[in-house]
């Protein structure tokens, strides 16, 4: 169905999604008939929503989210990944041009661009000018952008404390590409205690946490993959922790993204 002859009801209001009741505009509406398939339709059928630009944000948000006692499922949120493509534009369907805002949470997650390389003293009003741009392109209404305070996901995940554990992970999933079981578990042992004693040869975080990214910025494990596998060994990591210790290593703009569209965590 053309997203010009939807009609999405919510409290018993009928919103339209025709041209000039939203703020999209008609180079919007192309885009989307084209990408607006049946994998991201479940966003017309959300108490709120989780857009997302790809598939490491879409695979460990939910447990993520589990971790934090904010099951998805439970608060009826739906994840979009629109794979690097118009972020902007699905969370404009959400924003209306006047009359009632559509009351359903939207939490847009963008990585952040390399930025300026100069000294942070210096470049303190670029980059905040910066991220105003980022989010100015999606927030409004009940829809809220949230950026990594650094880069990426993986990134984040390092410089917050994870950066061993990934490790351990990604030592498994390449130890596993041996077929032997027995030399599976030595090439892990080999693997992981090369990668630890370089990880440990860096005395700062940021240089800690490049060092687990250069893993994914040289095609050496797959994000994805990395993503699907990590999100399990993140529930063995996390086992008997409190949601207060928990929050402490998660990157804080993706707490804050589940946060948004479900409810005050406890601890931040």
């Amino acid at each position: 169905v053309e997203l010009n002859n939807l009609l999405l009801i919510q409290n018993r209001k009928a919103f339209s999604m025709r041209e000039g009741e939203t703020m999209l505009d008609s180079s919007d509406y192309k885009f989307l008939e084209r990408y607006l398939d049946a994998t991201k339709a479940n966003l017309f059928f959300a108490k709120g929503v989780i857009i997302v630009e790809g598939p490491g944000e879409a695979l460990l948000l939910p447990t993520l989210a589990q971790l934090l006692n904010r099951n998805l499922t439970d608060y009826g949120i739906s994840i979009v990944d629109v794979k690097s493509t118009g972020l902007r534009r699905y969370a404009r369907i959400f924003q209306r041009k006047e009359g009632d805002e559509i009351n359903i949470p939207v939490s847009c997650i963008t990585d952040r661009d390399v930025m300026p390389e100069c000294a942070p003293a210096i470049c303190l009003d670029e980059k905040e000018k910066y991220i105003q741009e980022i989010e100015k392109k999606a927030n409004g209404q009940n829809v809220k952008t949230f950026i990594p305070e650094q880069w990426t996901l993986e990134y984040e995940l390092a410089a917050n404390g994870l950066g061993e554990e990934m490790l351990q992970t990604i030592a498994t999933m390449l130890a596993e590409k041996i077929q032997d079981k027995e030399k599976n578990e030595e090439k892990k042992a080999e693997l992981l205690e090369k990668y630890t004693k370089e990880y440990n040869e860096y005395k700062n975080k940021e240089a800690k946490a490049s060092y687990v990214y250069s893993f994914f910025s040289h095609k050496i494990v797959s994000k994805a993959e990395f993503a699907q596998k990590f999100s399990f060994d993140l529930e063995n990591i996390f086992k008997g922790k409190t949601v207060e210790e928990i929050v402490t290593v998660l990157p804080n703009y993706l707490v804050k993204a589940i946060e948004y569209v479900t409810t005050n965590i406890e601890g931040i």
